[in-house]
């Protein structure tokens, strides 16, 4: 069954009975990509059982990789609380293991419990999780590590955000932006984008609308001519934010500018999010209390 859903991808999908007869007699290593199986399959159950069985494989970045599949499958299944449980098991199990490949699976973790507290409200938890990940990770070159790194600094700023710390969110904007704003690595590229349209938002929240209206100039400069379709997106997302930031300014004028470009930059853009901030400049462009 496994080799069918991979090897010939187009074909009908198996039914009820051979993902339950796959999950109950395969290994627990092979589990594991019962569960990949399934998750494509949009088979969520199914996948949280498969995984939930490999976690029992006696070999270890085996058994971490599906405790962490396990939690991102139980984060969509609206199961977050579950979700956080499984990621304190992987690192509870594994992260004293100086294994780079297990030390990149308990970043993982961390990563997805901070994830999953945010999900279940509980903000502030997940901001001390995202610092644990600074902490344990910050110094390590490892890329992937940096990225989990990234990654957890731009949540953090967001988290902050959501609990009215828009003055420290802003820091750990900066953050990202001092640590990773040389990489050339195309993950680390869209958190720097991210982070700086981020500090934008963070700079409006207080009304320090000018300032705002820098942040995304210094966006546009930077990225503007690359053709990535995530830093396509954080463009536009600036461009769209500093025609609000005019407008709140009482620039109108330029602010009407600004929306024109993102309408000429990005008409054609075949990217749903993209295409959706042109619908946000193009109602701005409409007429006041039209946007968004």
């Amino acid at each position: 069954m496994v080799r069918l859903v991979r090897d010939k991808p187009d074909v009908e999908p198996p039914r009820d009975p051979a993902w339950t007869a796959a999950i109950q007699t395969v290994t627990d290593a092979q589990a594991s990509a019962v569960g990949v199986a399934a998750y494509r399959w949009s088979r969520l159950d199914d996948a949280a059982a498969a995984f939930d069985r490999a976690r029992e494989s006696s070999f270890d970045e085996v058994a971490a990789i599906a405790g962490n599949n396990l939690g991102v499958v139980l984060g969509e299944l609206e199961r977050s609380a579950e979700a956080v449980a499984v990621y304190d098991e992987v690192v509870a199990r594994y992260g004293e293991d100086p294994a780079p490949a297990l030390r990149e699976r308990v970043a993982k973790a961390l990563y997805g419990k901070g994830v999953a507290l945010g999900a279940l409200g509980r903000f502030a938890e997940a901001v001390a999780v995202y610092d644990e990940v600074v902490a344990r990770y910050g110094e390590d070159p490892a890329p992937t590590l940096r990225k989990q790194v990234a990654n957890a600094l731009y949540n953090k700023g967001g988290r902050l955000g959501a609990l009215g710390h828009s003055t420290e969110a802003i820091a750990v904007y900066d953050e990202v932006a001092a640590r990773y704003g040389e990489d050339p690595g195309p993950a680390l590229r869209e958190r720097v984008t991210a982070a700086l349209v981020g500090k934008g938002v963070a700079l409006g929240v207080l009304e320090r609308f000018a300032e705002a209206v820098a942040v995304y100039d210094e966006v546009v400069a930077r990225y503007g001519e690359d053709p990535a379709p995530a830093l396509r997106e954080q463009v536009a997302n600036a461009l769209y934010n500093k025609g609000v930031a005019l407008g709140a300014l009482g620039r109108f004028a330029e602010a009407v500018a600004v929306y024109d470009e993102v309408a000429a930059r990005y008409g054609e853009d075949p990217a749903p999010a993209v295409r959706e901030v042109v619908a946000r400049a193009v109602s701005a462009l409409q007429g006041p209390g039209k946007e968004g």
